[in-house]
């Protein structure tokens, strides 16, 4: 055995015995090169898949390597004696060194580590927000073909659910003015009765003593006699209404997802189909929301609020095969905002106004001068509206189901007897005791604070 190394020593020194070249494994990426040198000449170059790389002999020591698609594939050159002098395995990778320059332009406080497979980039770290997750991804699918795809392994910090808090105030403004004076007026002679009547209608009771119909502020006067009765009233009236009309949704979604809300109802509008068919159809109404947050950071949100305000009215109506459709008021708002966790903006300004003035009149004694005062009745009406909607966007995390309560938590309504002779209307339950031995109790200030 000694004598045989021996011998294969010396056959080597003297080059009749060469031996293979350690296989070595080159990463280029795809649609760029890397040059080899071999330390001895080469005649003639092997890849297993031309179409996922290619290899071109510059020289007979020096060879290029040139990424053409995703994958990996092994090459070989052999000298003029058959003999193996290069073997490599070649992995051709997606453009990562680029995506992960244009990560750092974008991101550069986004630490990320990029790998390649064949029809995959992987993506792995950690991002400040999912907004910073989705954009990493976002700008790694550009790197890739249509059959291609994203594995997202990042690790997300802070929360991607947001629930957003929304006021929405309808302050009414109606203001009422009328002036008018109405007569009733009856005499008679024998078997002839002659009346004369303008306005509202008064009442007499059997005592000729006149009482209100309406709740009208009015002046009243009368008279009474064997032949005629004479009653008058004389109206005057100013009102002024403020009425505020409270929705206050609270919704909780994903980030970047939509979530919507309607308080209100549906009306059904009729709908002429074919052969004169009639379907019904419906249309929603009321106050509606559409809210988008998108999580920019732990603390920062974009937000796209679209309210909607409507109600139905009988301006506008139509009259179609017998139904009675009516037309909807609407007020709608749509905008996109950037605020952080917490912060509030209002939407404000939305405002309807309707003025009518009405007259009415006896014919011809309400034209006189002077005296068709007494024979006609005005009155104005002036309806303001105006909407406010105050939006307030959190970031939200989940919390175990022993931290949350409901109002019916506890509660258990009274029987009977406590009902009846101890006037209760629901059972008092006791509390239960802290591992300490106290009951529990509020933490700090609690009540209401007006200023």
């Amino acid at each position: 055995m000694k004598n045989l190394l021996i011998t294969m020593m010396l056959a080597l020194a003297a080059g009749f015995i060469t031996l293979p070249a350690l296989a070595a494994s080159y990463t280029v990426e795809i649609h760029k090169g890397q040059l080899v040198r071999l330390d001895k000449a080469a005649t003639s170059v092997i890849v297993a898949d031309p179409e996922i790389a290619d290899i071109q002999a510059v020289s007979p020591k020096l060879l290029y390597i040139n990424g053409r698609s995703v994958g990996e594939t092994s090459m070989l050159a052999i000298d003029d004696a058959d003999n193996v002098v290069f073997e490599a395995t070649v992995a051709v990778t997606h453009n990562l060194s680029r995506l992960k320059r244009e990560i750092q332009d974008a991101l550069p406080q986004t630490r990320i580590n990029l790998s390649s497979t064949d029809n995959a980039i992987i993506v792995k770290g950690k991002a400040a927000s999912p907004y910073v997750s989705e954009k990493v991804q976002r700008l790694a699918a550009t790197f890739l073909r249509p059959e291609q795809q994203i594995v997202n392994l990042v690790e997300t910090g802070g929360s991607d659910q947001v629930m957003l808090m929304i006021k929405v105030a309808e302050v009414s403004r109606g203001e009422l003015k009328r002036f008018g004076i109405s007569l009733e007026s009856l005499f008679s002679a024998g078997n002839i009765l002659f009346g004369l009547a303008t306005g509202r209608d008064i009442i007499a009771d059997a005592a000729g003593i006149i009482t209100r119909n309406a709740n009208d502020n009015g002046l009243f006067l009368g008279s009474t006699g064997n032949n005629h009765s004479v009653s008058g009233i004389i109206d005057a009236l100013e009102d002024d209404g403020l009425v505020t009309v409270l929705a206050e949704p609270n919704l909780t979604t994903k980030s970047g997802v939509t979530a919507s809300f309607l308080a209100g109802g549906e009306f059904p509008i009729p709908v002429v189909g074919e052969e004169s068919s009639v379907t019904i159809e419906y249309r929603p109404y009321g106050v509606s929301l559409d809210f988008t947050p998108v999580v920019l950071s732990e603390n920062r949100i974009s937000l796209t609020v679209s309210p909607e305000v409507s109600s139905l009215t009988n301006v506008n109506a139509i009259q179609a095969n017998g139904f009675n459709i009516p037309s909807i008021n609407t007020r709608r708002a749509s905008t996109t905002v950037e605020l952080g966790s917490g912060e509030s903006f209002a939407i404000a300004g939305l405002i309807r106004r309707d003025n009518s003035n009405d007259i009415s009149k006896v014919p011809a004694l309400g034209d006189l001068p002077v005296l068709g005062a007494l024979f006609r009745s005005s009155e104005f009406r002036q309806e303001q509206t105006e909407l406010v909607i105050i939006a307030t966007p959190y970031i939200v995390r989940g919390v175990s189901d022993t931290e949350l309560a409901t109002p019916l938590d506890g509660y258990q309504p009274a029987g009977d007897l406590d009902r009846i002779l101890m006037g209760k209307l629901y059972k008092e339950q006791p509390t239960e005791e802290l591992a300490d031995g106290t009951r529990p109790r509020l933490a700090g200030p609690a009540g209401f604070m007006l200023r």
